[in-house]
């Protein structure tokens, strides 16, 4: 007899004592759970992943835009007329406060020039305003039919000329005065 043979066959004896044991009960539902549970934690861990690279994606393009918008903000010089640069304009001084115990300081007079903001140019004004737009569908059937049958549209207009325009008059209603109130500031 071979080693074997005899190991085959003292596995089989101890393994015959389980071949009729059951699963314990909820064991398929325990397994199920698990699998489900790995799913989402998988799926969930892919969000978190989309989540990272949406993230970078608008650090990234924030990054290559900032630059460009500060560029395009930046403080343009105003260009007076002739290429001279305006005398600054003096403001009056600040009004001084005297304290027990201080001198008072005299301050350098400040500019408008230095005090005001950054002045953008504007953007070129249209040569025609409102700036003529595309026909809509509509008008251009109409210009179609006035362009090849304009006997057409005269009954149109010989009914709009005979409306008469009624303007009903304005009535304004006077204010209830109160007797017993004196005038004056309320």
């Amino acid at each position: 007899m071979n080693h074997s043979d005899e190991f085959d066959r003292i596995l089989d004896q101890a393994l015959a004592e389980y071949r009729d044991a059951q699963p314990l009960s909820g064991f398929a539902e325990r397994v199920l759970q698990r699998m489900q549970a790995k799913a989402q934690r998988r799926q969930k861990l892919w969000w978190q992943w989309v989540a990272v690279a949406a993230a970078a994606a608008v650090v990234i393009i924030a990054a290559w835009i900032a630059p460009r918008y500060r560029m395009r903000h930046a403080e343009v010089p105003s260009a007076p007329a002739a290429g001279k640069q305006a005398p600054p304009i003096d403001l009056p001084p600040k009004p001084e406060v005297q304290t027990a115990g201080r001198q008072p300081t005299m301050e350098p007079r400040r500019t408008l020039a230095a005090s005001r903001a950054p002045v953008r140019p504007r953007a070129p004004m249209p040569a025609q305003f409102p700036s003529p737009q595309p026909l809509k569908p509509e008008e251009r059937v109409l210009l179609a039919l006035a362009n090849t049958n304009p006997d057409a549209l005269s009954p149109l207009a010989a009914e709009q000329d005979e409306k008469e325009i009624a303007i009903q008059p304005i009535t304004i209603k006077p204010l209830a005065e109160d007797a017993g109130e004196p005038e004056g500031d309320h």
